[in-house]
């Protein structure tokens, strides 16, 4: 029923609503696994034609689909470029338009960790100014393999040599948190 309506969407006056129907068809398609159908679907009109929050919700569905893609530079490049396109309108709350968390999941495997956590930072608290001030936050993110060593850590404590370790892609950093080692990873 979403492609009929998107083909509709594309006579008469209706236009303005098809990149918002792609932007919500495309990730069904990766939920799906057919990245080639998401990939058509975004495709198939052009940006320039659109409305800016229409544009917004096609660049971030583009962004999404770079992550299933394996390219997450491109899809950091999509997401950052929704979060200025949404700043120049106003919508700075991540309950309309949750960019920084989709640029953060892409940042880390981009290798721009600390970029990451500056989206996930900003995130919390536009998201704690646009509610009602109380409660919990809970941040979730998924980080590319890396061992972190607490400053209570010893090198002998990883019982793996570090060249191996970032041989495997998982590099073995000192930080001034507290703790022992700690692995983070995917999943």
């Amino acid at each position: 029923h979403a492609q009929h309506a998107l083909t509709a969407c594309r006579t008469g006056d209706w236009n303005l609503y098809g990149p918002w129907i792609a932007a919500n068809l495309a990730p069904i398609y990766l939920e799906w696994g057919d990245t080639d159908a998401a990939g058509a679907v975004l495709d198939a009109d052009s940006d320039d034609a659109v409305d800016p929050v229409g544009r917004s919700l096609r660049l971030e569905a583009r962004g999404r689909l770079a992550s299933a893609l394996g390219r997450p530079g491109r899809a950091l490049a999509h997401f950052t470029d929704v979060g200025r396109t949404a700043a120049a309108l106003g919508l700075v709350s991540p309950g309309f338009l949750p960019w920084r968390s989709w640029a953060a999941q892409a940042a880390i495997p981009a290798g721009h960790g600390e970029q990451a956590a500056q989206l996930i930072a900003d995130e919390l608290v536009l998201a704690r100014r646009a509610g009602d001030g109380g409660g919990e936050a809970l941040a979730s993110i998924q980080h590319a393999p890396v061992y972190t060593l607490g400053y209570r850590a010893r090198r002998d404590h990883v019982l793996v040599d570090a060249d191996t370790l970032a041989a495997r892609g998982a590099p073995v950093v000192e930080t001034d948190r507290g703790g022992d080692v700690t692995f983070h990873g995917p999943g």
